[in-house]
């Protein structure tokens, strides 16, 4: 609960003087409340332990203490609808206003007053209608439909609005079943990265299946926007990027002529195109779309955070090591960071296993002291629960990320005493097409004892292995983004220059 009241503190904090007007009333004269909101703002509770003691020297479990978190949780929701819209686009402002109008016409109604609750029902039902909000505006003709049967009796209203209703239904469920269809090929992909389900296959059938509707229902916002992600999920290899931009660019056309800013499909949009272009290993490219992409997107909202994991990959995939260090402290350091969900937070504390390597490594000389990778291999390995469970997704990083640790610091010895692990691992869990370049780059590090770590001997033993990879590049059905976070034939050449290095120390 702690964690919901800091998130909702920071809402507030960060609208403009509306809500915080209406916040400073609710708590004037309440010295605990006032406290207990400022807390919040400053992030001074992390559990409600700290909460209870800080404020009232109790236990979180006395009734004192639940009491006023009670009020904190209901003073803080009311402030919401007090929030300042002003830097929204059009869209936005309409759905908060559409969202708050038919709370209040719902009320109105329940509470018999007709003539302002109709009122209230028709002035959402513009906005809803102009802006594609579907849902309330089935919702909003339902209940039209059925006042001017049951308290009017006027046939003619009835159906005009029982009409309306009927289209608008039919969008809703074309919607949800794009949504469905969306949902379901990217079902495998929330805490996974391995590509188990999702298939070309898949993509192509869902498209099929709602090209008739897309071009049934032009009125909609949520059937093309699922429809374009399906389509674009459908271009899984470097080869099919090119199709991808192509793809993107003609929906940017299409929700650029919505009658209002579709801000959602835009930033989908641009975010595709940064894909495609990390892919193509286009730097200057990406960064032309990264400007487009940041754009449009809210500093801290979510998809900000997941646009950034890929400006780092970006930076990481065309060897701008500096830049990715730059997007890592962005990142890590923006206060709504400890906010985004556990296995987002573990991909950045796998980024940062693979800067502290680069760091070892020579590749980021030009950070100073004061700014290093503070970085430690145990604690990393504990920071990373979810996805080290993921061993066909994103705990091949993690293993690999550890070698490359063992490695630069020259623990010969604790990479020697994992060849036989490395060697059921790789049987086990990494035998399939989507992991043959991880099995491939695992493959050629388990050469470093066979060739006694001499880089020469090394590259000679696994020479058959690089052939292998060379042969496979990287792709989007074979290994996502996050998985490769230095595509395995750079990363190899690293871990060659730094045997060598190794050696130059030893003598």
């Amino acid at each position: 609960m702690i964690r919901a009241l800091n998130e909702l503190a920071l809402v507030i904090q960060q609208g403009q003087s509306k809500a915080k007007e209406f916040l400073e009333v609710g708590y004037a004269g309440n010295l605990p409340l006032q406290q207990f909101y400022e807390g919040l703002i400053n992030r001074t509770y992390t559990t409600d332990s700290d909460a209870a003691a800080v404020l009232l020297e109790v236990e979180p479990s006395d009734a004192r203490y639940q009491r006023l978190k009670r009020e904190m949780m209901h003073l803080l929701l009311r402030s919401t609808f007090f929030l300042d819209l002003q830097d929204f686009n059009d869209r936005q402002r309409a759905y908060y206003e559409v969202h708050t109008l038919w709370a209040a016409a719902k009320i109105l109604l329940g509470k018999n007053a007709l003539e302002i609750g109709l009122y209230l029902c028709k002035r959402v039902l513009r906005y809803s209608t102009k802006f594609e909000f579907t849902e309330i505006t089935v919702e909003v003709l339902r209940n039209l439909r059925l006042h001017y049967a049951t308290k009017e009796g006027n046939p003619k209203l009835f159906e005009e609005f029982n009409e309306q209703y009927r289209y608008y239904f039919s969008i809703y469920g074309a919607e949800n079943l794009a949504e469905e269809l969306y949902a379901d090929l990217v079902l495998n992909f929330v805490n996974s990265r391995a590509d188990d389900t999702l298939s070309k296959q898949q993509a192509l059938a869902a498209s099929e299946q709602l090209l008739p509707l897309l071009e049934k229902y032009p009125e909609s916002y949520r059937l093309p926007l699922c429809a374009m992600l399906i389509e674009l999920n459908g271009y899984l290899t470097v080869t099919e990027q090119e199709q991808a931009i192509a793809a993107s660019k003609r929906y940017l056309k299409y929700f650029k002529g919505k009658p209002y800013e579709a801000i959602v499909p835009l930033q989908v949009l641009y975010y595709q195109q940064l894909i495609s272009y990390t892919m193509l290993r286009d730097y200057a490219a990406g960064q032309r779309v990264a400007v487009d992409v940041l754009n449009n997107l809210e500093e801290g909202s979510f998809n900000w955070f997941k646009a950034q994991e890929l400006l780092f990959i970006l930076a990481m995939h065309t060897e701008n090591y500096l830049e990715a260090y730059s997007v890592y402290n962005i990142v890590t350091q923006h206060r709504r960071f400890s906010f985004l969900p556990a296995a987002n937070q573990e991909i950045w504390q796998i980024f940062k296993a693979y800067l502290s390597f680069l760091q070892v490594a020579g590749y980021l000389e030009d950070i100073q002291e004061d700014d290093a990778v503070q970085f430690r291999l145990g604690k990393f390995m504990n920071e990373t629960p979810i996805f080290s469970k993921d061993r066909r997704g994103m705990n091949i990083p993690i293993l690999i990320a550890q070698l490359l640790h063992w490695i630069s610091q020259g623990k010969t010895s604790k990479v020697i005493d994992r060849i036989d692990a490395l060697e059921k691992y790789c049987s086990r869990y990494l035998t399939k097409d989507a992991t043959f370049r991880s099995n491939c780059f695992i493959k050629m590090v388990m050469q470093l004892p066979a060739g006694n770590f001499h880089p020469v001997a090394v590259e000679r033993k696994a020479a058959k292995y690089v052939s292998r990879l060379e042969e496979a590049p990287i792709d989007l059905k074979s290994q996502t983004y996050e998985v490769e976070i230095i595509p395995y034939d750079t990363l190899w050449g690293m871990v060659v220059e730094v045997l060598v290095q190794n050696q130059q120390r030893t003598g």
